[in-house]
């Protein structure tokens, strides 16, 4: 399994065909940023890129988008531009911000940074080449658990594909009997306000790193409206995590609250 990204967003997700005419419409309002940065910026077919790589650094730092937002908004944007444009926005994105910053962008948008300096020039790309590709192979795999017709996608998931089912009917009890061709999705507490839609257009953006069949089981179930979001403490509660973990775990959540100070005292002005 390749390795990936952030997973994220936390909701119960209704069935109905107005659910996926929302999820449809969250999805096309995160795009339509990145389309828009670039229309506005254009003038006679040409971009202002100074001004632009300005606008493009305040709406995905200085804004409300989560990680998964930055890196649909990323990949879309660069999709818009056109000519070697793109490669030029790539390689000033992957060089110039600092690796916060950088840790910052969903898989969606180091995937699609990754493409772009891979078709420019190795003299001017392969340094931040080599930063987007250090992230994208310290994220977690991201696992598929086919479990009886129900499939559970998780970062760090750790238990047999027979144990799935079990969790997943212990953590949502009232739909026991219900899980048929269902796909659940463990998600990370930062990501709590994003959408469903959102979260399914950053799959299938990061189609790549998860199996033929993982992704289209997602796809069809988000047709139907069966897709369910679900915290990762509430799907993986049964899992006794040694003392060694524990102390990571809490480590980890320090250095998370610690960090942001630490970069704002050391970084270079």
């Amino acid at each position: 399994m390749a390795k990936d990204f952030i997973i994220s967003s936390l909701c119960m997700v209704p069935e109905g065909e107005l659910e996926v005419e929302n999820d449809l419409q969250s999805a096309r309002e995160i795009t339509a940023v990145g389309e828009a940065l670039v229309a506005d910026h254009r003038r006679a077919g040409v971009i202002d890129l100074s001004r632009f790589l300005v606008a493009l650094h305040r709406t995905l730092f200085l804004g409300e988008l989560t990680p998964i937002g930055r890196g649909i908004v990323l990949a879309r944007t660069l999709e818009e531009m056109e000519g070697g444009d793109w490669i030029t926005v790539a390689a000033e994105l992957a060089h110039g911000l600092n690796n916060a910053q950088l840790e910052g962008i969903g898989s969606a948008g180091l995937l699609a940074l990754k493409r772009a300096l891979k078709s420019g020039c190795p003299e001017r790309c392969e340094r931040g080449l080599e930063r987007v590709r250090e992230i994208l192979a310290r994220r977690a795999p991201v696992e598929v658990s086919a479990a009886g017709g129900l499939w559970v996608v998780v970062e760090g998931w750790g238990v047999t594909d027979a144990e799935a089912r079990g969790l997943v009917q212990k953590a949502l009890p009232e739909l026991r009997g219900k899980l048929g061709g269902s796909v659940v999705i463990a998600v990370s507490r930062e990501e709590a306000s994003t959408s469903r839609g959102v979260l399914i257009e950053h799959y299938r953006r990061c189609g790549e790193v998860l199996s033929r069949t993982g992704l289209e089981m997602l796809e069809r179930a988000a047709r139907f409206g069966r897709v369910q979001l679900l915290p990762q403490e509430q799907l993986l509660p049964a899992r006794a995590l040694t003392f060694s973990e524990r102390t990571l775990a809490v480590l980890s959540r320090i250095n998370a609250v610690l960090r942001p100070v630490t970069e704002r005292i050391f970084e270079p002005a």
